[in-house]
């Protein structure tokens, strides 16, 4: 039961990539309205807006992404390995999207530093609700090895593992949820996003910007291994 150690690394790669995804061509580039597109699109679940201002990308599409991106953080990040019920999964991937859903972040300001390169403001207030699910789920993990070691699951190899699995899936998922349930947010912390242009003129946000941004507002850094 070691999976709380790989999923944080995991979760970022994957949020980065669909965040980054996410392209706008028009001559009036509009840096801050993009911003917010991005990240709403990513923690809100919001497709109308952007695939409003996007090229060659329809509402349906971003919202195929944004589903596409929430199953594989839960199967990445808390249910990867693990045979799990389809209920379950459903369950998982709509508590994320509760999660993501109250991330605090305003898009405050946008400086043009050039014709090809913007940089954007964006306040954020961390929340704890990764770090207690973490700390939950190591506490929990090693309860799960102390039963196994005291006989209290019976069966085969196979089946312990079996039915450690299920008690691991159903605590995890009742430890996320009361980590959500009880949230708590940090002060309030400016995150600068360098959004560039490429040689086709596409515009895009930088992946090492917006990478720091989740890190901080999911508070990753501080819990990893």
């Amino acid at each position: 039961m070691k999976k709380h150690k790989k999923w944080i690394i995991v979760a970022v790669i994957l949020i980065v990539a669909a965040g980054t995804g996410l392209f706008f061509y028009f001559r009036d580039f509009d840096a801050k309205g993009y911003t917010q597109a991005v990240l709403d699109h990513m923690f809100q679940g919001e497709t109308k807006e952007a695939a409003s201002i996007m090229k060659n990308v329809t509402e349906e599409e971003m919202e195929e992404q944004y589903e596409k991106q929430v199953a594989a953080f839960v199967e990445n990040n808390i249910t990867g390995g693990i045979e799990v019920a389809d209920s379950d999964r459903a369950r998982f991937e709509n508590l994320t999207k509760e999660i993501f859903a109250v991330m605090r972040y305003e898009v405050t300001k946008e400086d043009k530093i050039s014709r090809n390169e913007y940089e954007v403001s964006v306040e954020i207030q961390p929340t704890d609700i990764f770090p207690v699910f973490v700390a939950g789920v190591k506490q929990d993990s090693q309860e799960l090895m102390n039963k196994a070691e005291a006989g209290e699951y019976s069966g085969s190899e196979e089946e312990i593992n079996q039915q450690m699995q299920r008690d691991y899936i159903n605590h995890a998922y009742e430890l996320l949820e009361s980590a959500y349930s009880r949230v708590e947010y940090g002060n309030k912390e400016t995150v600068i996003l360098k959004v560039k242009a490429g040689k086709d003129r596409a515009f895009s946000i930088s992946e090492e910007e917006l990478n720091d941004l989740i890190l901080k507002i999911l508070r990753l850094d501080e819990i990893q291994d």
